[in-house]
Parts: C-alpha cells; structure tokens; sequence
C-alpha cells in the first residue's frame, strides 16, 4: 500500500502555496522472513507529472512494516499543487526485490 502525505515547515500545509508530497510503503502481510526492496517512482501512463527520480531501499522485516516518508519527486511546489488539484494522481511505482 501507499500512503501520502502534503508537508510544509508551516503548522497547516492547506494553507500554503509552498507544499511537497511524500509517501511511504506499507506491508499489509506478515513478514516471516527479510524482503529487501529497492523501489522508484515515475510519471504515470496518463499524468503528466514532472519528476526528478530518486530510488530508495528499505528492508521489511517482521518489526519493520513501513517504510520512512520520502519526498515524492516532483519537481517544485508548483507541481505538487497542480497535482493536489487533480482529481486523480497517476504514477509509476517500480519496485524490485534484491536478494540479501
């Protein structure tokens, strides 16, 4: 699963023009052994989001379910706005299991 959210130095970032998204993986099952994930997140098939691509790592494990909030890679508050306008946001999340 992916969980957002809209951050911002301010106490309520609704209100502000100078927002950023970040999102973080969340394991629905059990983990009975370590999943080590490598993952990535790009424009979708129908968006047009502009983003700077960054991967990230984390390992799963039974204590470890939740990935840290990352910042989305979108390219500037100005983006991120148009993006919490639209109705829908499309992207592409890769993911890829590394071998321990």
């Amino acid at each position: 699963m992916i969980r957002a959210k809209v951050t911002h130095d301010q106490k309520d970032p609704a209100h502000s023009s100078q927002r950023a998204l970040q999102y973080q993986l969340v394991l629905k099952s059990k983990a009975t052994q370590a999943v080590n994930l490598h993952f990535v997140v790009l424009k979708g098939p129908y968006g047009d989001m502009k983003v700077n691509p960054a991967i990230y790592k984390h390992e799963f494990t039974a204590e470890s379910l939740e990935t840290p909030y990352h910042d989305l890679p979108i390219i500037d508050s100005i983006e991120c706005n148009k993006l919490l306008a639209s109705k829908t946001i499309n992207m592409r999340l890769l993911m890829f299991q590394v071998a321990s």
